[in-house]
């Protein structure tokens, strides 16, 4: 069985992967996007983790600028691990064609909460209402995952 692939057809197949890995694009470069069930797993005492606890889909300042800045800075940096959680109140709708996971969805309540995700409880555990998203949290090795520093603003320094 041979394919035979004429030079038309390799830039069709290489724009459609372009646009796949767009869309489906989550997080910005070097930042771990996280659910209820995923986060334990990479928050657990043994790493270094900044945590953006975020909204999908809302206006942000500056910091979110700043937060993909730094996220392109520390990405090569192997003892510290850049995450996001973001808050999605209802899911589905219509903009919800592919969930977290790439999975397709069906329209309307296609893709899963925040509750059904873990991170309501999340939010819960860390003191987080959705009044104060964004919000930012640094979990360090070998402490009290409990207690995480609150980070309040990011400087270049």
């Amino acid at each position: 069985f041979t394919v035979i692939m004429t030079s038309s057809s390799i830039s069709v197949f290489i724009i459609c992967v372009c646009i796949i890995v767009i869309i489906n694009a989550q997080s910005p470069p070097g930042i771990v996007e996280l659910d209820g069930f995923s986060f334990p797993k990479i928050v657990d005492g043994s790493h270094n983790v900044i945590i953006k606890f975020g909204e999908k889909y809302s206006y942000e300042d500056d910091t979110a600028q700043q937060w993909e800045s730094l996220g392109v800075e520390l990405m090569n940096k192997p003892n510290i691990i850049m995450a996001e959680i973001t808050y999605n109140a209802g899911g589905g709708g219509y903009e919800d064609e592919y969930d977290m996971y790439g999975y397709g969805g069906m329209g309307e309540d296609s893709a899963l909460s925040s509750e059904e995700l873990g991170i309501d409880d999340l939010m819960e555990r860390y003191k987080i209402t959705t009044d104060d998203l964004p919000q930012y949290r640094l979990f360090l090795a070998n402490k009290d995952v409990n207690n995480p520093k609150k980070i309040y603003r990011f400087t270049n320094t």
